[in-house]
C-alpha cells in the first residue's frame, strides 16, 4: 500500500513515516500542505494522510482543497498539538481524524482499514476466489494453504488484488513498491517480480491468477475457490454414503 504522508510537523511525521515503512508501507512525504491537491491528483495513493502542524492554520480548509481538487483517496486527519473538530473534518471530506498521540499500532491498523475498505474489502484478509492475503501479517493463502513470498513479491500481490479487474501499469508498481528516497530500479525488476509470483502461484493450484494485459500492464483474474481444476494436488473430495 502507498501512503501520501503530508508533513508540517517534522517530528510527528518522522515518526508516522518510520512505522508506515516498517509495517511495509511505501511512503511519499512533502512538506508543503498546498501542494497536496495536485500531487495528489496525479499520483495513485491508497490512503493520504494529513499531519495538521501546531501553528494556527484551518486543517479543514486544507482537506477541502484536497477533494475540490478531484482527489477521491480515502483521507486522514492527524492532529499534532490541537484538537480536532470530527464534525468539521468528516464534513470536510476527511474519513479517518486522528489526535496525537496515539499507539502506532492504531495508527497502522487505521491505515489499512481506510485502503481496504476504499477498495471493497470490509476485512483486513483479502479474499478474490481462492486467494486469500492477510494484511496484518503478511501472509498469502490459496485454497487455505500458505504460498511462501517473499517482502516484494507479497506487495505486488496485494496491490493488484486491491486493484482487482484493474490493468495496472509496470510505472505505477515501481511507484507502489519503491519509496522516493529509494533508488527505483528498471521497470524489468516487475516482470522478474511476476514471474516469480506465477510459479509460486502455480504450485499452489492457481496458475492462471495473474493475467498480462500487452502493452499495457497486468491484471488479477478471480479464480473460483471451488473449482475443481485448480485444486492443489493431492486433494480428496469426501462424499457421504447412505
Amino acid at each position: 500500500m502507498r501512503v501520501l504522508l503530508a508533513d508540517q510537523d517534522f517530528s510527528t511525521g518522522r515518526g508516522i513515516r518510520a512505522m508506515l515503512l516498517q509495517s511495509g508501507f511505501t511512503v511519499a512525504t512533502i512538506e508543503e500542505m498546498d501542494d497536496v491537491p495536485s500531487y495528489a491528483r496525479h499520483e495513485d495513493f491508497d490512503v493520504i494522510l494529513m499531519v495538521t502542524p501546531r501553528q494556527a492554520q484551518d486543517p479543514y480548509a486544507m482537506v477541502a482543497a484536497v477533494r475540490r481538487a478531484g482527489v477521491t483517496a480515502p483521507i486522514m486527519l492527524v492532529g499534532a498539538g490541537q484538537s480536532l473538530d470530527v464534525v468539521r473534518g468528516l464534513n470536510a471530506g476527511a474519513d479517518e481524524l486522528v489526535r496525537m498521540p496515539v499507539e502506532g499500532t492504531e495508527l497502522v491498523a487505521r491505515c489499512r482499514a481506510l485502503a481496504r475498505r476504499s477498495r471493497g474489502f470490509a476485512r483486513r484478509e483479502l479474499t478474490v476466489g481462492a486467494l486469500t492475503l492477510d494484511l496484518e501479517a503478511r501472509e498469502a493463502r490459496v485454497f487455505g494453504r500458505p504460498v511462501n513470498l517473499t517482502g516484494k513479491e507479497f506487495a505486488v500481490l496485494e496491490l493488484l488484488t486491491l486493484r482487482r479487474r484493474q490493468v495496472v501499469r509496470k510505472d505505477a508498481m515501481l511507484s507502489q513498491l519503491y519509496s522516493i528516497d529509494e533508488a527505483e530500479p528498471d521497470q524489468k525488476i516487475i516482470d522478474v517480480f511476476i514471474c516469480k509470483l506465477r510459479k509460486k502461484l502455480a504450485a499452489a493450484g492457481a496458475a492462471g491468477l495473474i493475467s498480462t494485459v500487452w502493452g499495457a500492464g497486468y491484471r488479477l483474474e478471480q479464480l473460483a475457490a471451488s473449482d475443481d481444476t485448480l485444486a492443489p494436488r493431492g486433494a480428496t473430495e469426501l462424499r457421504l454414503v447412505s
